[in-house]
């Protein structure tokens, strides 16, 4: 059974959009050896003394994800709940990386499309990163006994009332904007190609014409 994100069906679609056309974008492919903590900011981290990014005091790196927070800021805890004000990274492979609060993390609920901010597996968190629609497919399929196919050239406004209610109304329409922006990104390239082509012939007709002078020569007497 799939499990979809509760209260986070934005986040869900976004993911989707991005994994689905342009995986390229993600940074996610970088892996952190220490949990929860941005690729990017793996430099911060070096050392055996390190500090709290607003400055105010240093800890050890044996209290980095002690579950007891040092820095105000959350610095020494970006893998648990400790710091309310610290942030969790969601690598999300295949999809979206994405920073959420730590409160957060182990909560119960579902925020990264890769489940790693439930770490502790008090719920079981399906990876929905860019398989989300695929799995949809599947539950229609097992659930109502029907064969229901999902991908970019469905027609989402052929999904039944009852399917709508079972899954939620919100997140079908979501998944019909979703049809629509990827439609457009399809297609972008082609526009853009397009209106160059345009703006290039264009200019080459207001280019004005030099017209050869005719050069007189002097006559012979």
């Amino acid at each position: 059974m799939l499990h979809l994100p509760q209260c986070r069906s934005f986040h869900l679609t976004l993911a989707i959009i991005l994994s689905t056309s342009v995986t390229c974008f993600t940074i996610a492919d970088q892996s952190s050896p220490i949990r929860g903590i941005d690729p990017r900011d793996l430099a911060h981290y070096q050392g055996e003394t390190i500090w709290c990014k607003d400055g105010s005091k240093s800890f050890p790196r044996e209290r980095l994800n002690d579950n007891f927070c040092d820095c105000a800021d959350g610095t020494d805890e970006p893998g648990t709940s400790a710091c309310p004000n610290g942030k969790f990274y969601c690598q999300n492979i295949g999809s979206a990386p994405k920073l959420v609060y730590a409160s957060r993390v182990n909560d119960g609920i579902c925020d990264c499309c890769d489940g790693s901010d439930e770490y502790e597996r008090r719920v079981d968190c399906a990876n929905t990163c860019g398989g989300a629609i695929k799995e949809l497919s599947g539950i229609l399929e097992d659930d109502l006994g029907q064969s229901t196919n999902l991908d970019t050239d469905d027609d989402f406004e052929a999904i039944p009332d009852q399917q709508q209610k079972m899954f939620g109304e919100d997140f079908v329409s979501k998944l019909k904007e979703m049809k629509a922006v990827m439609l457009v990104m399809q297609w972008l390239p082609l526009f853009s190609l397009l209106s160059l082509l345009g703006w290039m012939w264009a200019r080459v007709r207001r280019r004005p014409q030099f017209r050869r002078k005719k050069v007189l020569r002097p006559s012979l007497v």
